[in-house]
C-alpha cells in the first residue's frame, strides 16, 4: 500500500513541476544569443525585422545580428550560458530523478528518488522529494535485506559556475520502514545525507547530475538467523546506524 502511495506521489511531483515549468516562460527582452560562428551575445532586443535583429549589448554597444545565423537565444534571466550552446538554468522550478548505490558487497544500499523544487537564486534550490530504499544488514551470521520509504527536505548550494557546476546538497527527512514479503521486523528512523557532486550543463531542459554523498540512517528491529544442520533459529536485537557512501546518477528536468 505504501509503496503504491509512493509511486503515485513521486509521479504528481513530477507532473507537477513540468506543468509549472510550461507556465514560467518570459517573453524575449533581456537575451542571450548563440552565434553560428561560435560567438555569444548578451543584451536587450531593440528592434527587428525578417531577416536582422538590433541588440544592445551589456556593453552598451548596439549591434545587429543575422537571423538565420541565431542557433539559439534564451532569456538571460533565467539562463546561465557556457560553451558550445550549454547552459544552466537560474532560476525557476524543476524536477528531479535519481538512482543510488553504495556500501559493500554484504551491507548495500539502493536508492530510487523523485524530487521537485525551486531555484531561490542563481546559486541556492531548495525542494522536497520522497523515495524508495532498500538496506542490506549483516546482523549475527545473518543477512537480511530491510526496505525505507523516505520522506525528506533537500537543499544545494553550487559553489562555482563551470560547465561541470560543482554543488554541495543535503537531504534530511524521516525514513518509514515498508515492510513487505522479504523485508519486514524493523522500524523507521531519521534520515540525513550530506553530499557533493557535479551538475553538468547542456544544450536541452535535462540536465545530468552526478554525486557522491554519505547516508546516515537510523533503524532498529529483529532479524532471524536460520542457522545450517537443523539448529534452533536465533533471533538477533539490532539498533544501528547506517553510515554508507553512495554513488549517485540523477538527471534534472524544467
Amino acid at each position: 500500500m505504501r509503496t503504491g502511495l509512493l509511486v503515485v506521489l513521486a509521479g504528481s511531483l513530477i507532473l507537477w513541476c513540468s506543468n509549472v515549468s510550461a507556465q514560467d516562460s518570459t517573453p524575449y527582452g533581456q537575451v542571450i544569443i548563440d552565434y553560428a560562428d561560435g560567438s555569444l551575445f548578451q543584451g536587450t532586443i531593440v528592434s527587428a525585422d525578417q531577416n536582422t535583429m538590433q541588440i544592445r549589448l551589456t556593453t552598451g554597444d548596439t549591434i545587429s545580428v543575422q537571423l538565420h545565423m541565431i542557433k539559439k537565444m534564451v532569456n538571460s534571466g533565467d539562463h546561465l550560458m557556457k560553451r558550445r550552446g550549454k547552459f544552466h538554468y537560474r532560476s525557476g522550478y524543476f524536477g528531479f530523478v535519481s538512482i543510488a548505490a553504495g556500501g559493500s558487497s554484504l551491507d548495500a544500499s539502493a536508492q530510487f528518488d523523485a524530487m521537485a523544487g525551486y531555484r531561490l537564486t542563481e546559486r541556492i534550490a531548495l525542494g522536497f522529494g520522497v523515495a524508495a530504499d532498500i538496506h542490506d544488514l549483516t546482523i549475527g551470521n545473518s543477512w537480511s535485506t530491510f526496505n525505507y520509504n523516505p520522506v525528506y527536505g533537500y537543499g544545494r548550494y553550487y559553489i562555482n559556475d563551470s560547465n561541470w557546476r560543482l554543488f554541495a546538497d543535503t537531504k534530511l527527512g524521516y525514513a518509514f520502514a515498508n515492510d513487505t514479503d522479504l523485508s519486514e521486523g524493523h522500524s523507521g528512523g531519521l534520515y540525513f545525507q550530506p553530499g557533493v557532486g557535479f551538475h553538468i550543463a547542456t544544450k536541452g531542459k535535462f540536465k545530468p547530475i552526478l554525486s557522491l554523498s554519505s547516508l546516515l540512517m537510523h533503524t532498529k528491529g529483529t532479524s532471524v538467523d536460520f542457522s545450517p544442520w537443523g539448529a534452533t533459529p536465533i533471533t538477533h536485537n539490532f539498533d544501528v546506524w547506517l553510515n554508507r557512501i553512495v554513488f549517485k546518477v540523477a538527471l534534472e528536468f524544467k
